[in-house]
């Protein structure tokens, strides 16, 4: 075997030597593979090179970030705050069916439906349901699926099938909308309000027997409330519902700068006078179609009605300011079948 010429291999020895050193540098970058390139150079040529940088450009995938520098992605992620997606607010009008005060036979069944808006961050899924609150359980079932999504911003409206119960006398059942973790909320600032269904269950009349068969009929309270009314506010005696002035029987109005209780849609008035009045008393009255000029009315004093249906009733005034204009009264609507 014959060795090659020293000279020639110091030379080309060398030189395949370097190129071997510098692929190792621009692959790993190596500083301590790198550090031996002057010291070769100088073995060869007796020369100490100046320093020299070499720009490497490595691609992402050749190194990876540093771990101080990697992120991870769900740190930056974002849902919604839990708080926010909990928030509805009253519908125009809140009771599409079964407004307050409605009158129901024993057992009647029904269908209440209110108009809820989503005001919150979050879809109202088919996971999300209605759930009886408190109140009477007047529900055929106490939990009740959204059937349809509710977007942010949306309006729906929701039933429930309801049944009314046996006796008589006002019942009002509160609901609230349920989250899928059970998160119970109703409306108005942190969800603290229920909605809810107010009825009035009607007495059935009872028939006496006796030698000569007669009917007797029970006079029942069929609706009894408090209003604090304003110019241009009315009520519907038989029912309560203060929304519509189709129904309503009393309407406070101005005229003259002067307080005035006016009768509206075929329902009359007058005053009885102090005490309290009885249904067969008022049922007697002399009635005018007029209005009654409060400012002659002293306080406590009682009005006899007879509301739009034709049922007897009395008024009394509980308190009038002449200078915020409100007037405050109570109201006893009779029901004699």
């Amino acid at each position: 075997m014959n060795w090659p010429d020293s000279g020639h291999w110091n030379r080309s020895g060398l030189k395949h030597t370097l190129q071997i050193v510098f692929s190792a540098c621009f692959a790993v970058l190596g500083i301590a593979a790198c550090s031996i390139l002057p010291q070769l150079q100088q073995r060869e040529t007796g020369i100490v090179p100046s320093a020299t940088v070499i720009p490497v450009i490595l691609s992402p995938s050749d190194t990876p970030l540093p771990a101080v520098m990697q992120t991870d992605t769900a740190v930056f992620s974002s849902s919604p705050d839990p708080a926010d997606c909990y928030v509805a607010i009253a519908g125009n009008p809140l009771d599409v069916a079964i407004p307050d005060g409605t009158v129901m036979d024993p057992g009647e069944l029904f269908t209440k439906i209110w108009r809820i808006r989503n005001a919150g961050s979050c879809v109202w899924t088919d996971q999300y349901h209605i759930s009886w609150f408190s109140g009477d359980d007047l529900g055929t079932s106490q939990t009740v699926p959204i059937l349809e999504n509710v977007n942010p911003g949306d309006t729906a409206e929701i039933e429930v099938d309801m049944k009314a119960p046996m006796q008589a006398g006002m019942y009002q059942s509160n609901w609230k909308i349920c989250s899928p973790d059970n998160v119970c909320f109703g409306l108005g600032p942190e969800g603290a309000y229920p909605f809810w269904t107010k009825i009035q269950v009607r007495q059935l009349a009872t028939a006496t027997i006796t030698p000569k068969p007669t009917l007797t009929p029970t006079v029942v309270v069929l609706m009894h409330g408090f209003e604090v009314l304003h110019p241009d506010e009315f009520v519907d005696l038989d029912s309560g519902d203060t929304d519509s002035d189709n129904k309503a029987d009393i309407q406070l109005i101005e005229e003259d700068g002067t307080l005035q209780l006016s009768v509206m849609n075929n329902a009359k008035a007058t005053v009885f006078g102090p005490g309290t009045p009885n249904e067969q008393q008022c049922s007697n009255m002399l009635y005018v179609n007029q209005s009654i000029l409060l400012a002659d009315v002293a306080p406590t004093t009682a009005l006899c009605y007879k509301s739009s249906l034709g049922l007897p009733g009395y008024i009394r005034i509980l308190g009038m300011d002449t200078l915020t204009k409100e007037l405050q009264i109570e109201y006893i609507t009779w029901y004699a079948p």
